[in-house]
């Protein structure tokens, strides 16, 4: 991936990771995300419903979740990154949309339910007055895409 849009996607992380994450944690991001991530179709930073910090990249039929890990004793903190092969036969994707009890009818609501073959990826996005929050919504939709 370019450097540059390596960097726009850990502004993201850092604007829905509740602590930001040590200098290590976000060194070690940005050289995954540059060296190891192709060019991205779709890429958005969100949170998941287990409130894990993610970078998400969709490529082609590949999905890649980075999140930061911590260290340990001997390790400093550092990322890691998932990759998950997107096969339509053994991917599936449910989308719930809702309206919020105490919110406006132009409030809409959607949880974005991933099977990918054994691993679940759940993840929420909101719309107000029929604007999408843009990148979240955007990378939902293509990695919906991506497995039909």
């Amino acid at each position: 991936m370019e450097r540059e849009r390596a960097r726009e996607l850990l502004v993201e992380w850092d604007n829905v990771t509740p602590s930001l994450g040590s200098r290590e944690q976000r060194t070690t991001i940005g050289l995954i995300l540059e060296q190891q991530i192709p060019e991205p179709n779709h890429a958005a930073a969100f949170v998941d419903q287990e409130d894990t910090p993610l970078i998400g990249v969709v490529s082609e039929q590949t999905l890649y979740l980075v999140r930061a890990i911590d260290g340990t004793e001997t390790l400093h903190p550092g990322a890691e990154c998932l990759t998950i092969p997107l096969t339509r036969d053994r991917s599936g994707v449910t989308l719930a949309q809702h309206w919020a009890a105490d919110a406006a009818p132009s409030v809409i609501h959607r949880r974005w339910h991933f099977d990918l073959g054994g691993f679940v990826l759940k993840l929420a996005t909101v719309e107000l007055h029929g604007e999408a929050a843009p990148v979240a919504q955007a990378f939902a939709a293509g990695l919906a895409a991506a497995t039909r």
